[in-house]
Formats: structure tokens, sequence, C-alpha cells
């Protein structure tokens, strides 16, 4: 009994490497189904580091969605500053703006990074314009404070503080926006030299240094 259990498993490993080996025998090779998650997952990866260069906010907003939210706020800027009209030429000032950020739209719609340079100036100007109002109103305040307390009445000391308050706020918002208009010609750039198209490979032996796309 003992003896046909024995042949009996030696006849069944026997048939086992003769099925493998006629398999490798094959004019074709066999090969296992692939895991597609793992790809994906390296892909993904992969993904994320040559975009990362084109976030804003810590990473959290891309560049081209963040200035359409410029955009939109510099319009209610312009039409702001030009319901104030102190000095009388800020209306000017701000019918200019607002056909720029208009033109400046068209552009962001089309990715044109070179037709985003007037509206990097304009804000460059406004950094200027708001030192200027800034500083003019602070000189008022000095040396015409009984003018200002007519023009305000008793809370003129309040409201000054809240203007100059807000004049440095604005001027470090539109510093914070040149930066991020100059991060979007960079990747509209990118774009235009067929950054998106360029395959990265899934897996990379080379240090993480080595392996990052040259996108700037």
């Amino acid at each position: 009994m003992i003896l046909l259990i024995g042949i009996s498993h030696l006849l069944a490993k026997s048939s086992t490497v003769l099925y493998f080996s006629q398999i490798s025998s094959l004019p074709f090779s066999f090969k296992f189904p692939v895991d597609y998650s793992k790809r994906f997952q390296n892909n993904e990866k992969m993904d994320t580091i040559s975009d990362r260069h084109h976030r804003c906010l810590f990473g959290w907003v891309h560049v081209s969605t963040t200035i359409r939210l410029i955009l939109a706020y510099f319009v209610l800027f312009n039409v702001g500053l030009g319901l104030l009209g102190l000095p009388w030429f800020s209306i000017y000032i701000g019918l200019s703006g607002l056909c720029l950020c208009f033109f400046t739209c068209f552009h962001v719609y089309k990715k044109n990074d070179r037709m985003m340079f007037p509206f990097y100036l304009y804000v460059l100007f406004t950094i200027f314009y708001l030192l200027f109002l800034g500083g003019y109103f602070f000189f008022v305040n000095i040396f015409h404070k009984e003018m200002v307390k007519e023009a305000l009445g008793d809370h003129s000391d309040s409201i000054s503080f809240i203007w100059h308050f807000a004049d440095i706020v604005l001027i470090m918002t539109h510093a914070w926006v040149l930066s991020v208009t100059s991060k979007c010609r960079k990747y509209f750039r990118w774009v235009a030299e067929g950054g998106q198209k360029v395959e990265l490979p899934t897996t990379s032996t080379a240090p993480r240094h080595e392996s990052k796309p040259d996108i700037f």
C-alpha cells in the first residue's frame, strides 16, 4: 500500500514537470497578468512630482485655478478703485485695469504666457500706486487733520487706521500676485513646449533628485 502511494506521488510530480517544460517550449512566451494598480500608482506618483512646481497656496490649488481667482479679485479691485475716485485719476486707472483683466482672461484661456506680461506690469504698477495712496493719505492726515475730521467725522482716527492697515494688506497681496503670475507664465510656457505630453517612466533606478523632470 505504501509502495503504491509513493509511485502515484512520483507520477504526479513528473507530470507537473513535464507540463511546465512543454509550456516553456511553446513558440510564444507566457506572461502573467500585469498588475495595473501598481502601474497606475507609479504614474500618479510621477505626475505629482512633475506637477508640484505649478501649485500655489501651500500646494492645495493649481496655478491655473489661482490665476483665475486673482483675475476675479482684480475685477472687483478696479471697480472699487474707480468708485473711490480718490484722487480723480483713479477712475481712469480702474477702467484701464478692467480692460486689461478681460484681455488677460482671454489669454489665460488660450494659455499664452507672453500676453500675460502686461498684467504682470499692471500688478507691479498697482503696488507703487497703493504705496502712493498710503503716503498721500498719511500726509493729509498729519498736515490737514481738521479737514480729515470734517470729511470722516468723529471716528476719523479709527477710519485712518483701518485705511492704512488695508493698504498694507493690499500691497502684500499684490506682491504675492506677482509671484503667482510669474509661476503661471512658466506653467503656460511649459505646456507650450509639450511638457504635458512627455511620457514619464513608471519606474526609475536613479535617485529622486535625478528623476525629476526638468520643467523650468
